[in-house]
C-alpha cells in the first residue's frame, strides 16, 4: 500500500479523463487537461492519474516536477485501449513507454478482455 504525504494510506486520485481514453474531457484540449492535472497537484491529491499518450512530454515532465517539488503526490501514469485487441506485447509496450518517460510512480493499463 502506497503511503500519501499525510503518513497515511493514499486514498486521494484525481484525474482528467479524454474521450479517446473512454472519458469525457475533449481531445484537441491538452493543454487545459494539463491545467486540470496541475491543480490537482497544487490541491496535494494523493494520486494523480495521468494519461501518457496524450499530453506532450514536456507537459508530462513539467507534472513530474511538481509533483516532486509538491512531495505530496504519487502519479500514476494510465493508458486505457478500450474497443480495440490487445496483445501483452501492446501491454509491454506500453509499461516501456511510460517507464521511458520517467513519468509514473506506477502504471495502469486498461483493456478490453479478450473473448473466445
Amino acid at each position: 500500500t502506497a503511503t500519501s504525504w499525510r503518513g497515511a494510506p493514499a486514498k486521494v486520485m484525481f484525474t482528467v479523463r479524454s474521450r479517446s481514453q473512454a472519458g469525457a474531457f475533449p481531445d484537441d484540449e491538452p493543454e487545459q487537461m494539463r491545467d486540470l492535472l496541475e491543480l490537482g497537484v497544487r490541491a496535494g491529491v494523493d494520486w494523480l492519474d495521468v494519461e501518457t499518450e496524450t499530453l506532450k512530454k514536456a507537459d508530462l515532465e513539467r507534472l513530474r516536477r511538481l509533483a516532486d517539488a509538491r512531495g505530496a503526490t504519487l502519479i500514476l501514469g494510465s493508458h486505457h485501449a478500450l474497443g480495440v485487441t490487445s496483445t501483452a506485447a501492446d501491454a509491454e509496450a506500453f509499461l516501456d513507454r511510460v517507464e521511458a518517460r520517467g513519468l509514473g510512480d506506477a502504471a495502469k493499463l486498461v483493456v478490453d478482455a479478450a473473448t473466445t
